[in-house]
């Protein structure tokens, strides 16, 4: 087969019609948080504190369920590749029963551990601990279906489904939008409701998106398909090797929440201002982040199809193409933070004290997007090649060093502040970038 019918061959998906729509896809969930946190931010500071830091620490802890999603994306990508679609679709079947009964679980958990989450541990002020309790405490009893259609959305998308997975993505986040405007803020026709309105919007969007998402399984519309003979029992031969691939990226996620919470809290110990100018910095980067995310995903379906039918073309081809495409979107990012600054933080708080802290913070926060862009891609390299343990390791030794020890010495000892919190953030993403392009250059491809 000559160099130009592979390419045609391996990467009828895997140019930037598969890219786009990631970018739409992954976006339109930050775009809907930061919406969200304007809402809240509106209506009050403490409450867009509360609601942020809580947020964070369910969004973080649904890294648990990474497992299944990153696991499936690796797996089955290969599998496609190779044109094992059956074994494919019975990994789906598995890695859905195993989501759902862990979902359980983490419902419970968190509703009974909401109050001494963020009363003791987080040592937050009264006023913002009881929206941050109320909004866990509620999510909670959304959380199996959230869960499930965030990991079944997840694994269309890392099959290569982008249109169908932004679709989904589209209706799930809009409708969020929509009914935060009216339960946060009253407006609708539908009652003011502050952080149990916030909650009571994501579960109900959800419960939306979840039907649909499966229709979208079962009815054989995508590349991966759910049958009744995968979901009849549990096969812990599946499970295990579903648990070896993912529980590695799962652990990197949840080390690198635990410093982002570890960085909050410090946030929070400067102010109550600083820790809402921090929730912004962290929506507006979560947004940016989220489409960098979406090239990442669409980088590792493209690889792991080309791995899996060893197609050494496509992969060149797939390295160059996405370098230039994040390339083009750091620098467009890192522009409109600069130039539009004043007029971001304006959409968040009218608080004039806030707005006259943030406007520098979002500022930096355009240097600062930029490692962050290129840590995300390229560790999607080496996740779909099997190379986990680098990622792990090196997300490990960074919480040491740089979230609790220098973030702390930065803002306990030296004073520096938000601004030092977030300039050890920018230390951070940099110094993965060089050791993430130094393993890649070995060219290591592992089995999984």
């Amino acid at each position: 087969m000559s160099g130009n019918k592979e390419i045609t061959e391996y990467l009828k998906p895997n140019t930037l019609k598969t890219l786009l729509p990631l970018v739409l896809d992954l976006s339109s969930l930050t775009l809907m948080w930061n919406f969200e946190a304007v809402l809240l931010g509106h209506y009050s500071a403490n409450l867009l504190a509360g609601v942020g830091i809580s947020s964070q620490v369910i969004v973080g802890s649904f890294a648990i369920f990474l497992t299944f999603i990153m696991g499936t994306t690796i797996i089955c990508s290969r599998l496609l590749g190779s044109g094992d679609r059956q074994q494919a679709d019975h990994i789906v079947g598995q890695a859905l029963i195993a989501t759902f009964l862990l979902s359980l679980f983490f419902a419970v958990a968190l509703y009974i551990m909401a109050p001494l989450l963020f009363t003791r541990i987080f040592g937050l002020t009264p006023e913002i601990a009881r929206h941050a309790i109320a909004y866990a405490r509620l999510g909670a009893f959304f959380a199996p279906i959230i869960i499930m259609n965030v990991v079944i959305i997840g694994i269309i998308r890392g099959s290569g489904d982008t249109v169908i997975s932004m679709t989904l993505s589209l209706i799930t986040n809009g409708l969020n939008a929509v009914l935060a405007l009216g339960f946060i803020s009253g407006r609708l026709g539908l009652p003011q409701l502050g952080a149990n309105g916030a909650a009571l919007a994501s579960g109900l969007a959800h419960t939306c998106g979840f039907t649909l998402s499966m229709i979208a399984l079962i009815s054989k519309r995508t590349r991966l398909n759910l049958h009744k003979k995968d979901l009849v029992k549990i096969e812990f031969k599946t499970i295990k090797r579903l648990y070896k691939v993912g529980a590695p990226n799962t652990l990197e996620i949840i080390i690198w929440t635990l410093g982002q919470l570890i960085l909050a809290s410090f946030a929070a110990r400067i102010s109550a201002a600083a820790l809402a100018i921090h929730q912004i910095m962290i929506r507006l980067i979560q947004l940016v982040a989220m489409i960098y995310q979406g090239f990442a995903f669409g980088n590792m379906s493209m690889v792991g199809h080309a791995i899996g039918s060893n197609n050494l073309i496509a992969l060149k081809h797939i390295k160059l193409m996405t370098r230039s495409v994040i390339s083009f979107f750091t620098l467009i990012f890192s522009a409109l933070l600069l130039v539009f600054a004043p007029k971001i933080i304006r959409i968040f708080t009218p608080e004039p004290f806030l707005i006259e802290w943030g406007v520098p913070m979002i500022r930096f926060l355009a240097l600062i997007q930029i490692p962050r862009a290129y840590d995300i891609l390229i560790a999607s390299d080496l996740r779909i090649r099997g190379d986990l343990g680098l990622i792990v390791r090196t997300t490990f030794i960074n919480l040491f060093v740089f979230e609790i020890l220098l973030a702390s010495i930065s803002t306990l000892i030296l004073g520096f502040g938000l601004m030092g919190l977030w300039a050890i953030i920018g230390l951070d993403e940099s110094l993965k970038i060089m050791v993430y392009i130094h393993r890649l250059r070995k060219g290591l491809v592992k089995e999984v």
